[in-house]
């Protein structure tokens, strides 16, 4: 197999605002921030909100920014003998199946023989 990518470690981070209800501990509001530092809304609903967050009528407290990273390993990819791309995860006792031809692979991209026929 001809790996196409090879398995890394993606950093995700995501941005906010964030208001904290007075009367509900635990409760308020949060709003994604865009890379020019700006709030992202995904609705006229979101947008109406975080303008009243901002308008101080409500009892809360903020606004804070925070930050949330997160790493997400995304597999690796190799091209199967029959030339389909296979993403090299776990699907089966750390192996996994071309959906075109049905050979099978371990992890490392290597051919293995069907698990029918593993001993345990």
């Amino acid at each position: 197999m001809e790996i196409l990518k090879q398995r890394q470690t993606v950093t995700h981070v995501r941005r906010t605002v964030e208001f904290d209800d007075i009367k509900d501990p635990g409760s308020g509001y949060s709003f994604d921030i865009g890379d020019d530092g700006e709030p992202v809304f995904n609705s006229e609903e979101a947008k109406e909100n975080y303008e009243l967050c901002m308008s101080q009528k409500l009892l809360l407290t903020g606004p804070y920014y925070r930050e949330y990273r997160w790493n997400v390993t995304e597999p690796a990819e190799g091209k199967c003998s029959c030339g389909t791309t296979v993403l090299l995860e776990d699907q089966y006792l750390g192996a996994c199946q071309c959906a075109n031809c049905g050979a099978w692979y371990n992890m490392f991209g290597q051919r293995l023989i069907d698990p029918e026929g593993w001993e345990d």
